[in-house]
């Protein structure tokens, strides 16, 4: 910002040049926020990017399932039984889908096993998928995988 005023000897003009900052001085006299404030809406800005890319790209139900529930379904889940009469070979199996909880399935595949004569599970074994996230083709992704 360039200020003219009056030099020493009449008529001439002397420019000054200001390099301060403008006034951050509102009307009732007081600071406005200044640099802090630019920081201070800098963040807010970037919590709001973060916030609204979580809700694009993230998965809530998963989060949640896992902060609360790690070991466990959570109440929106449902669980998916997985009976496998040879363990050796993993493409023959039987299965059981929706259930409640991991008692289901644990009891679901106990059921199969003795239908299979191995009550043990010396010969097969079984999977409870929790949480169903996803499904490639004949592959389904789950938040857990117990037994």
């Amino acid at each position: 910002m360039i200020e003219e005023i009056a030099g020493n000897s009449p008529g001439a003009l002397v420019a000054k040049w200001k390099l301060s900052m403008p006034s951050t001085r509102t009307k009732g006299g007081k600071r406005g926020k200044g640099i802090g404030g630019l920081i201070l809406l800098s963040l807010k800005l970037a919590l709001v990017t973060v916030i609204i890319h979580y809700l694009i790209f993230g998965s809530f139900r998963r989060d949640a399932g896992n902060f609360f529930w790690p070991d466990d379904v959570a109440p929106w889940e449902t669980v998916d039984a997985f009976y496998y009469p040879d363990a050796r070979d993993p493409s023959r199996f039987e299965s059981a889908n929706g259930l409640e909880d991991k008692d289901q399935c644990r009891s679901w595949a106990q059921a199969a096993a003795l239908r299979n004569q191995d009550p043990d599970f010396s010969e097969g074994d079984y999977e409870c998928g929790i949480g169903k996230l996803d499904q490639f083709g004949s592959v389904t992704v789950y938040r857990i995988i117990a037994r």
